[in-house]
């Protein structure tokens, strides 16, 4: 059976398509179709015509951060002669850069989809359409990793905004700053406001002893950063710990929540169990993966990362 490659670069709301194959023009057949009941109809339609002219229809979409779900859930397992492929945006750029392509279309994006998915259809594996829960869990995953960049940004400038205005404190913060610091740093913004306090009144903060509070005072007392107020700083420190304290509490409910999926609490607690691997980290790999059984071997859930 001859075959064709339809290449399809997904946008917001639309895709560009490209059909290329035996008895095709080099340049291939173009398509813009909305992501509507009626678009996904139109290239059905295209499809359902090649499979009746004895093709086997190859479909490559870009991974577009979930832009390319409709398109390819309509048209995953319709038949068996459909293979159809996420691919990874950067092999597409790879692609184009092959061609040595400097101003990168939609319609040239869709042709190196369509090009690459030629030059490499024997090296994807077909992945089953996400279930709506998955689909979800994958974006509260996303959403995950965009406050835990957050808070480290703002880590970074509380850091740095300490170090101007009570470097004394340094020697307690670590790796990251603790969370006594934090309530620390609330309370007493400035030098001058935590020098007129006493160690019994800082001691009263969770985490700090009275031989700590002692020792904080006195590092803070000898730091070589003057001893003023400084109103602007100041208010960063408060606003940058407000800051740090609400992502946490978010980061913390997201955690909950993709931890606790019922279709997942077994598989957690297996891969929990070893050594190393604690319950964020199986979750997160459980949402990733998806269903183990649809791949033969450990090397091939490894060339899905490689290819997808």
């Amino acid at each position: 059976m001859s075959e064709v490659f339809y290449g399809i670069d997904v946008s917001k709301g639309y895709a560009d398509i490209i059909r290329m194959g035996n008895g095709i023009a080099q340049s291939g057949s173009h398509w813009k179709l909305n992501d509507t009941k009626d678009g996904i109809k139109e290239l059905m339609t295209l499809v359902t015509d090649d499979l009746n002219s004895g093709k086997y229809v190859y479909m490559g979409l870009e991974s577009t951060g979930g832009y390319e779900n409709n398109w390819y859930n309509n048209f995953f397992g319709v038949d068996k002669n459909i293979h159809i492929f996420r691919i990874n945006p950067i092999r597409i750029h790879h692609e184009t850069k092959k061609d040595m392509q400097r101003n990168i279309t939609d319609k040239i994006s869709s042709k190196a989809i369509a090009n690459h998915l030629m030059d490499n259809k024997d090296k994807f594996i077909a992945m089953s359409s996400k279930t709506k829960e998955q689909s979800n869990l994958t974006r509260l995953l996303t959403t995950h990793q965009m406050y835990l960049k957050q808070r480290t940004q703002a880590y970074a400038a509380l850091e740095k905004t300490v170090y101007d205005t009570m470097p004394g404190l340094m020697m307690f913060w670590g790796d990251k700053c603790p969370n006594y610091l934090l309530d620390l740093l609330l309370k007493f913004s400035s030098k001058i406001k935590l020098l007129k306090t006493q160690p019994s009144s800082l001691s009263k903060i969770k985490g700090i002893s009275f031989e700590k509070a002692t020792q904080i005072i006195d590092q803070v007392q000898k730091d070589s950063a003057l001893k003023h107020e400084d109103e602007i700083k100041s208010f960063q420190i408060k606003t940058l710990v407000q800051t740090i304290k609400q992502l946490n509490e978010v980061i913390s409910q997201i955690e909950k929540k993709y931890q606790s999926c019922e279709g997942y609490k077994a598989k957690n607690a297996l891969l929990s169990s070893i050594p190393g691997c604690g319950a964020n980290s199986a979750a997160i790999l459980n949402i990733e993966i998806g269903d183990i059984d649809r791949f033969d071997s450990a090397a091939q859930m490894c060339l899905l990362w490689n290819t997808s």
